[in-house]
């Protein structure tokens, strides 16, 4: 069975299919939300491919030559960009699997987690902002490095969201430091509703990458 559901012919790829996003390597979700610092970037992921000397950003807001605050997965293993620099994990992110990717950036350092054990850590990213986070892409103004996989969920949480291992929960939910949180479930044709309760509802851009 294909992980994917089934493109028609002359038809764009669905989005949302069996309660998941599908991001098909070209395509993203655009926010209203300026990066900011400290915060916790995380999100459910089934990466679809490896790529040998490329990234997958699943959370981004790199600005060319300037980097950004952003997750996901560079090779075959997990992120997390700051500014200026990008941190790695060593363990391979599964393929055709589900993944909690989480990355917290706080005031005195960075941390990255799979499936909520800690995976590496260095400094803290300087709180510059400038540019808007977009989900399934490097960076607003900057158009490669796009994920391709399924997307169950992602969540952007003021401060410091986790400061330990932990067991990651299934379903994310918004609590008092949510600022955006999306899901399958909240989109409505191209637009992304934010179930955090602050309204920063995104929208979905497609075709912006090469085809992969």
């Amino acid at each position: 069975m294909p992980s994917f559901p089934l493109k028609v012919p002359g038809e764009p790829m669905p989005f949302v299919a069996d309660g998941v996003m599908h991001f098909d390597g070209r395509t993203r979700t655009v926010t209203p939300v300026q990066r900011f610092a400290p915060c916790t970037l995380e999100a459910w992921v089934w990466p679809e491919e490896y790529r040998d000397t490329g990234t997958q950003a699943v959370i981004g807001s790199d600005i060319p030559t300037k980097y950004g605050i952003g997750l996901g997965i560079t090779g075959v293993v997990p992120f997390v960009e700051i500014v200026p620099g990008i941190l790695k994990g060593t363990q391979p992110v599964p393929l055709r699997k589900w993944s909690h990717l989480a990355g917290v950036f706080s005031e005195e350092g960075t941390r990255l987690y799979l499936d909520g054990k800690l995976v590496t850590k260095g400094p803290a990213t300087r709180a510059e902002g400038g540019t808007k986070f977009v989900i399934g892409n490097i960076g607003l103004g900057n158009p490669i490095d796009y994920f391709k996989g399924k997307v169950r969920a992602v969540r952007i949480n003021q401060g410091e969201r986790y400061a330990d291992a932990f067991i990651p929960v299934e379903q994310l939910l918004p609590d008092a430091t949510t600022v955006l949180l999306y899901t399958a479930e909240s989109v409505r044709g191209d637009v992304v509703n934010d179930f955090s309760g602050k309204g920063h509802h995104g929208r979905v851009e497609r075709g912006f990458a090469s085809p992969p």
